[in-house]
């Protein structure tokens, strides 16, 4: 994962490049500062960021600016406003910020930003097909269940079905773990989409029935509850 941080403040941006770091403690996440808006956007143009943390007062170009300019080339980019001026904060949702924190930024409410960006990257994230010789993107989000019919997959969304071969043992290690889980050798199922659980099977929304194997059912009660009590 990638981050910018973009503020003219060189000791603060420091810092909380600092809470970051202690927050992931990965390596691979990879964290770049920029001190004005003009130098992220040059930068954007070649290199993409995940998520991005931006000061709205800034010389020269400020804040909600370079927020429009970096989403005239990726419209779906993660915001996350930096100020001193808390009412400041309206005119950043006609640039669809993320969450705006203020300066000093407060621990908590960084690491519940954190959280919730963490959620939404994990939705927003996208997986590689192969079908009839060519490539798609997937969201993950998209995917109600996947099904195994000997070699193939078949993966079911809202919209459309594919069948694609591979193991579902390989795709769900592509797949977010706190949303897809293995409910039966033949089943993977995204718990975005689970009405109702009871003796042997789920039913997901639109009514789809799933089988749940013996050995899998205290796992998918366990995983269930975890997505519950994080989404709340």
């Amino acid at each position: 994962m990638k981050i910018a941080i973009c503020d003219d403040e060189v000791v603060f941006q420091q810092e909380l490049k600092d809470k970051l770091e202690k927050y992931y403690n990965s390596l691979d996440v990879l964290i770049q500062g920029f001190t004005t808006g003009e130098a992220l956007v040059k930068s954007f143009e070649k290199d993409r960021y995940d998520l991005i943390f931006l000061d709205i007062e800034m010389d020269g170009m400020d804040g909600f600016t370079t927020a429009r300019l970096l989403k005239e080339q990726q419209s779906d980019i993660t915001v996350i406003f930096l100020t001193g001026h808390t009412e400041m904060a309206m005119e950043g949702y006609e640039v669809q910020a993320f969450r705006f924190l203020a300066k000093p930024i407060e621990q908590d409410r960084l690491y519940s930003a954190l959280r919730a960006f963490g959620e939404r990257f994990q939705t927003e994230k996208k997986v590689v097909i192969s079908e009839n010789g060519k490539q798609r993107l997937i969201r993950c989000r998209e995917i109600k269940y996947i099904k195994s019919e000997n070699v193939y997959l078949q993966i079911v969304t809202e919209k459309e079905e594919y069948w694609v071969r591979k193991k579902q043992k390989e795709l769900l290690e592509e797949l977010p773990k706190d949303y897809f889980v293995a409910v039966h050798r033949s089943h993977i199922v995204n718990m975005e989409y689970v009405k109702c659980f009871g003796g042997n099977e789920i039913i997901l929304e639109g009514e789809t029935k799933i089988p749940v194997s013996r050995g899998k059912r205290d796992l998918f009660k366990q995983q269930m509850m975890k997505y519950m009590k994080e989404k709340q």
